[in-house]
């Protein structure tokens, strides 16, 4: 009895270690996701499914470091994989429905964006794909209810859209002190590291509102923009970060937009 007592603690802690190895790995990846060693990354999900194969997270962050690659095919298997282990997650539900608008796969991308939103009704970023797929429909009217529902829950960069695709009148500025600023700048840089990139977007757009020639915040929203396969959004904000002195701009638009 003793020794299978033993035995049964054996084995829940080698689980338990596992689990935390590839924790690890992925907070590796993730960390060299930020470093735009996307190769490197990508070595470090696939290690951590091989330490776990029901670890949805891992599926989730390597297809969505193929997606960016324009890698799609294996980009659909790995979330496809991150939603049979998670199937009440949101996200990959929502990136899986971005690569489907690369592919021009509509109807797929609508019931992800659709079910994304069902599951989380603040997803913002969801919203906007929407927007953009009913623009590649050429669905002008939903388009930009889509835009408005995502700028309702904070998207500031679906307020440009409103205002080029939907002759959206320009909102107010609103005031904000300085030690505001750099605890919001502070905040979302941190969002951005641990890959909360809708918080990450909703704090750069806060002080985007008040300072919108604030170079820090493009920067940052478009990198985080990035991580989300918003590569078109991202090169905007870099070229803005450019224009307003952000040296690093320059590497991004180098790298990613050609």
């Amino acid at each position: 009895m003793k020794n299978f007592i033993l035995s049964i603690f054996w084995l829940l802690f080698a689980l338990q270690a596992q689990a935390q190895t590839a924790q690890e790995l992925l907070k590796r990846g993730n960390a060299k996701f930020q470093e735009q060693k996307y190769m490197d990354a990508m070595a470090d999900y696939k290690r951590a499914i091989a330490v776990d194969k029901k670890f949805a997270k891992a599926y989730h962050n390597l297809g969505n470091v193929q997606y960016l690659l324009q890698d799609y095919k294996n980009a659909l298997q790995n979330f496809d994989k991150a939603i049979a282990l998670a199937p009440k997650d949101a996200e990959p539900y929502q990136t899986r429905g971005a690569a489907y608008i690369a592919l021009k796969k509509y109807p797929e991308a609508q019931k992800d964006l659709e079910k994304s939103i069902s599951l989380n009704p603040k997803n913002s970023t969801a919203f906007f794909h929407l927007g953009e797929m009913y623009e590649a429909l050429k669905k002008p009217v939903e388009a930009c209810e889509a835009w408005k529902k995502a700028r309702e829950l904070g998207y500031l960069q679906a307020q440009e859209r409103l205002e080029k695709k939907c002759n959206h009148a320009p909102e107010t500025t609103p005031t904000l002190p300085a030690s505001d600023t750099e605890k919001l700048l502070k905040s979302a840089e941190q969002k951005l590291e641990i890959r909360d990139y809708n918080g990450a977007v909703r704090d750069f757009e806060k002080v985007l509102a008040v300072d919108a020639q604030n170079a820090r915040a493009l920067f940052g929203r478009g990198s985080a923009e990035f991580a989300q396969g918003n590569h078109k959004l991202a090169c905007e904000d870099w070229h803005k970060a450019l224009k307003l002195g952000h040296k690093e701009a320059e590497h991004m638009i180098k790298d990613v937009c050609h």
